[in-house]
């Protein structure tokens, strides 16, 4: 398609040049010759704001990893395998069999599932949400925020960098290796109830994530 529409710009302008065509198709060989530069020059300027986003995204992202490294040490580790393995082990042998995905039905591309599949289940998904609150509250497990979480979209510039980065392979289908477009983040006290509320979801028929 670029190739054939360097030949039409040739042929336009080959014929501008000889004088081979009248006066209101020199006129509109014109209006097409500056509208392509000015989308050409548009497309430029969105390509640089494009990557002068992205680097202190990334540059961020690198930052957020290189301190969890430093906080989550050794000792956390296994005070989050103990408690794993407490109340949760079996949740996840069987999770880890599940391939999960929202990919179904929303339009088979990235923009679909952003915008069509996420916006049609953002409501189901504050229902699970507030489930899940109701039962870590009968069960007493602590959270600092789980009360006040809310539901919502993973915001596009993440999901992007996941889908087109982390996920990327040769048919540039990686949008559908996203898993977590619908989110919430609960925050616990302690690996304990972090395990304790898993089971909660993982056991309760009400909710389905």
């Amino acid at each position: 398609m670029e190739e054939r529409g360097e030949e039409l710009d040739c042929e336009l302008q080959y014929e501008y040049e000889r004088g081979d065509c009248s006066d209101e198709h020199k006129d509109n060989i014109k209006i097409l010759q500056t509208s392509k530069e000015k989308a050409v020059k548009r497309e430029e300027e969105i390509f640089r704001k494009v990557i002068l986003s992205l680097e202190p995204f990334l540059r961020d992202m690198i930052l957020i990893t290189n301190l969890f490294n430093n906080l989550y040490t050794p000792a956390m580790r296994m005070e989050q395998r103990s408690a794993r393995d407490k109340y949760a082990k079996q949740i996840f042998s069987k999770y880890n069999l599940i391939e999960r995905s929202m990919m179904n039905g929303e339009g088979n591309s990235f923009i679909g599932l952003m915008f069509s599949g996420a916006q049609l289940r953002i409501s189901e998904f504050k229902e699970v949400l507030q489930t899940i609150q109701r039962e870590c509250q009968k069960q007493g497990i602590t959270s600092s925020n789980c009360q006040k979480c809310e539901a919502n979209v993973k915001a596009i510039e993440r999901a992007f960098y996941k889908a087109f980065y982390v996920y990327r392979n040769q048919r540039n289908d990686g949008y559908k290796q996203l898993k977590d477009v619908l989110r919430a983040s609960l925050v616990f006290e302690s690996f304990d109830d972090l395990y304790r509320a898993l089971a909660v979801i993982a056991e309760n028929k009400d909710v389905d994530i």
